[in-house]
This record gives C-alpha cells, sequence and structure tokens, in this order.
C-alpha cells in the first residue's frame, strides 16, 4: 500500500493524462476573469487556435457570418490592402456567429470532461483545436495549410502584381504577441511562405544562446503583417474574400479546394488593470485601433493532447 503523499501524487498524475483531444467548449458562462492566472510568468498569454473548413454548401452561410464580424477595427488603408490580396480579418466578441457555432457542431460531438457541451474537432484524424503559450515578443508560428509540393503566390503592391512559384512550400502565420499591462494584448500576424528543403543555420533565443536548427527558406510577406488589440475572451477571424485570390487563395483554401478560417482566441493573459499607469505604448500607435468587448458570453479552454 502506497502512503497517502503517494497515492496523491498518482491521482494528480491520471488525472492530467486523461485530459481529452481538442475540445472547443461552447457552453455559456461569465465573462472572463481579470485576475492573473498564478501560473503565467507576466510577458506571457495564452492563444487557442482552429482551424474550421467550410463545405461548398455552407459558403454562402459563411460569406453572411461577416456581416457579424468587425472588421472596422483595422485602419482602411491595411484593410484595402489586405483584401486587395484575397484576406479578410475580423474581430469577434465573446459570442461566436451563428455560422461557425454550426460548423463546429458538424463536426462529431463528445461530452466534456465535467458534462459540459463540448465539440470535438477533427481534420480528418488529426485535432485541428490546440492551446499554446507565448512569451512577449518571441516569434512563435501557425500553420495554415499543409505542405504542397508546388505554389504559385501572386502578390499585389499598389498596381502592380507578382508571382512566384515555390516547391516543398507551406503557408504559415509568424505571430508575436504584446500585453499591454491592462489584461488587452497586441497580436501582430505576418503571412509567410517557408518552401524549399530544410537547410542547417544558427539561430538565436534573444538571450545570447545559439542553437543549431534544420530550417526550409522563408519568404515573408512583411507588407500583409496584421495587428490588432484584443481582450481575454475575444476570437481574430481570418478567412479569404468572397473572390478567391491572392495570398487569401494560397493561405485559406485547402488541397481539396474547400475554404477554411482561422480562428485565434486570447484565452488568458497574466497581466490587469492593477498595474494600469505602467501601460506599455503599442509600438506604431497610429496603425491600431483598440476594440471594446460588450458581451458577457465566453468560452472555455481547449483541451489537447
Amino acid at each position: 500500500m502506497f502512503p497517502p503523499v503517494y497515492r496523491l501524487s498518482i491521482v494528480a498524475l491520471l488525472a492530467t493524462c486523461v485530459c481529452g483531444c481538442a475540445l472547443w467548449q461552447n457552453d455559456k458562462t461569465t465573462e472572463p476573469s481579470t485576475l492573473p492566472s498564478g501560473n503565467l510568468s507576466d510577458d506571457t498569454v495564452i492563444l487557442e487556435t482552429t482551424k474550421v473548413r467550410i463545405p461548398t454548401v455552407q459558403e454562402d452561410a459563411v460569406a453572411q457570418m461577416w456581416l457579424e464580424v468587425d472588421e472596422q477595427f483595422m485602419p482602411a488603408t491595411m484593410r484595402s490592402r489586405l483584401y486587395e490580396n484575397g484576406i479578410r480579418v475580423g474581430l469577434i466578441n465573446y459570442h461566436l456567429p451563428q455560422q461557425i457555432r454550426d460548423l463546429l457542431a458538424a463536426s462529431s460531438g463528445k461530452e466534456g470532461l465535467n458534462g459540459q457541451s463540448s465539440v470535438l474537432i477533427k481534420d480528418g484524424e488529426v485535432p485541428i483545436a490546440e492551446q499554446r503559450r507565448f512569451r512577449k515578443g518571441k516569434r512563435g508560428e501557425l500553420v495554415a495549410s499543409d505542405v504542397m509540393p508546388e505554389l504559385t503566390c501572386f502578390v499585389k503592391e499598389g498596381d502592380a502584381v507578382t508571382g512566384e512559384t515555390y516547391y516543398q512550400a507551406q503557408c504559415r502565420f509568424a505571430i508575436l504577441t504584446y500585453p499591454q499591462g491592462d489584461g488587452r494584448v497586441l497580436i501582430e500576424l505576418i503571412p509567410e511562405i517557408q518552401h524549399g528543403q530544410p537547410q542547417r543555420e544558427f539561430s538565436s533565443s534573444g538571450d545570447g544562446v545559439f542553437q543549431l536548427a534544420a530550417k526550409p527558406r522563408s519568404e515573408p510577406l512583411t507588407d500583409l503583417t496584421m495587428k490588432a488589440i484584443m481582450s481575454p475572451g475575444e476570437t481574430l477571424i481570418l478567412g479569404a474574400t468572397d473572390e478567391l485570390r491572392g495570398v487569401g487563395k494560397s493561405f485559406f483554401t485547402r488541397s481539396d479546394g474547400r475554404r477554411q478560417v482561422l480562428l485565434i482566441r486570447l484565452a488568458a493573459s497574466q497581466t490587469d488593470g492593477l498595474f494600469a499607469g505602467e501601460v506599455e505604448k503599442t509600438p506604431e500607435p497610429g496603425e491600431i485601433s483598440p476594440v471594446k468587448a460588450e458581451s458577457t458570453e465566453s468560452y472555455s479552454s481547449v483541451r489537447f493532447d
């Protein structure tokens, strides 16, 4: 017989191991707490991300969904530049549009760990919803597509359109997060295309430590950098324009031709309003328009293996 302390440790370990696969829970709860989480460092935020496939028969409904999404948070010049390249970006408060809820509900359902209503999101046999931690100013990546043997991507800059063909290409978003000191977070997304065979190169973590890593070449599309200031519980949605074209077509259509949207939800931020006097200045403040959430509905955390 194990001593009581060992029995407690075993129970805790088993409880950790049984966490389910990729659950995007949609029960109605109260507005997210702004109190700091005890196990987060001051410069860490938690994001929940998922890719949602759009069946052809529901494309019209999803087009209507954009009418319920706030696209005005982004400056008009940047919004126009993205639109010309086939990209739409919107900010959603705590209430996901019904069209997105229907797409999630169409996936196989499963009862949550505590009996709550949940949705098991899968892309084939691979869960596509996950929860990740990001440190202030530290680069992360979000995968937007599978690796494609060949990809031709067109980019519009002013009146000029340029095209490039990449081999063994994968569309990704480089992501940077900057906590604002009041619970909100500046999210910066840079679309990029990684391509070719991995090449060995040294990289620095920023603290004087260098690592040798094998990475494919990368083509960042910095002119299409997207920025948004988000409050906990808000969701950023990225997708293609009604007419598929350019970068949006490359990033938001699958190999079978079906559309998809990317959801990025700010789940938690360590800093809150206790130190509002020390709020950091937002980079390039003229290009940022904060949006305040008004809904009291929120979503539970994604759980993944």
